[in-house]
């Protein structure tokens, strides 16, 4: 359906969020900083996503396992949910937020209850992530900030010890349905509004990403609802604008193609 194209916004760009090109560092961050012995790795899993393996400890008062990316500029714009397809072992394991204001053993949490060897697909919303220190729920604290988001990532602590495995297949964010565009006029001005920030403080890729998938995702769109566009004629354009190796270069010609469309949507 074209609802769900419009509103495949991830962290960083447009669509699946892609592990290797979202410009984050990511860290691996275990109970050996409080002296325990668990161990933990992050690699690429074949066809996309990735698997979240190791071995967790209870040694040492230890008993914990995580990756998490660096602290980064705002992550996220409005209210929405994570959508996560996975392979788990049958452990609980937890999607942790942080913010700049809080730090240290302080996160936002929501836990995801795995099956052995299942996959599955988990919807999370932003509002439901609940605030926690060392580990424990603090109450009466609720309403996560989208724009305060800073880090995000993934932890093991079930009290358990032994090996574990969590394949993370795919990711996305999801803006709430008040917020979608409606449009590809819409869809463009939304892609335009993110990009540009990214471009002007020097993150022409990720801004190049948003505009890539804006404009194959306004293709799909046009060729449904069978509107009057020359669609051949800018899949041509866009499959032109890819050759460029330059990410600033690359997010220019996807914007020019960009403003002719959305130009061309104004006098339909």
């Amino acid at each position: 359906m074209s609802g769900s194209l419009l509103v495949m916004f991830s962290l960083a760009s447009l669509g699946l969020f892609n592990f290797e090109e979202d410009g984050l560092e990511w860290q691996i961050v275990n109970d050996t900083v409080m002296g325990g012995r668990s161990q933990a790795k992050v690699e690429k899993l074949e066809g996309g996503g990735v698997v979240f393996s190791g071995k967790v400890s209870l040694e040492n008062n230890g008993g914990f396992a995580s990756f998490r990316s660096k602290g980064a500029s705002a992550l996220l714009s409005s209210q929405g949910s994570f959508n996560l397809k996975v392979r788990g072992d049958g452990r609980a394991y937890t999607m942790d937020l942080r913010t700049s204001l809080m730090r240290g053993a302080f996160s936002w949490k929501q836990e995801i209850q795995t099956q052995a060897g299942e996959i599955q697909s988990f919807e999370l919303p932003l509002e439901d992530f609940y605030p926690t220190s060392f580990g424990k729920k603090i109450p009466f604290m609720k309403g996560l900030a989208p724009s305060a988001v800073r880090s995000l990532g993934f932890m093991l602590y079930d009290g358990k010890g032994g090996p574990f495995r969590l394949e993370i297949i795919e990711m996305q964010y999801i803006p709430s349905n008040k917020e979608n565009p409606k449009t590809v006029k819409e869809l463009i001005e939304l892609a335009i509004s993110l990009g540009v920030p990214l471009f002007n403080r020097g993150e022409a890729e990720a801004c190049a990403a948003i505009y890539e998938t804006t404009l194959k995702s306004a293709v799909l769109i046009l060729k449904e609802r069978g509107l009057k566009i020359e669609v051949s004629k800018l899949e041509g354009e866009i499959v032109d604008a890819d050759m460029n190796q330059d990410g600033g270069e690359r997010a220019w010609a996807y914007r020019r193609i960009m403003d002719r469309l959305h130009n061309e949507m104004k006098e339909k």
